[in-house]
């Protein structure tokens, strides 16, 4: 069975590393790239191809309701 592939974005470093430890506990998930801001997550979506992208709505550069509206 293939792994479901997840970026996380959110500006926040502690809250992307909680999330991608609690991700790798579980086997069939894994986590692809992070970005801390919405300007490095439209950079990151040009190099990778997520199944599920977790995307904080209020980020400095560029917020999560802007990076929907660029994809």
């Amino acid at each position: 069975m293939e792994k479901i592939k997840v970026a996380i974005v959110d500006d926040n470093k502690d809250l992307i590393r909680t999330m991608s430890a609690y991700f790798e506990t579980h086997g069939e998930i894994e986590v692809i790239g992070t970005a801390l801001n919405g300007k490095l997550c439209l950079e990151l979506l040009e190099t990778i191809e997520p199944d599920v992208l977790l995307l904080d709505i209020i980020m400095p550069h560029l917020d999560g309701i802007a990076v929907l509206d660029q994809m």
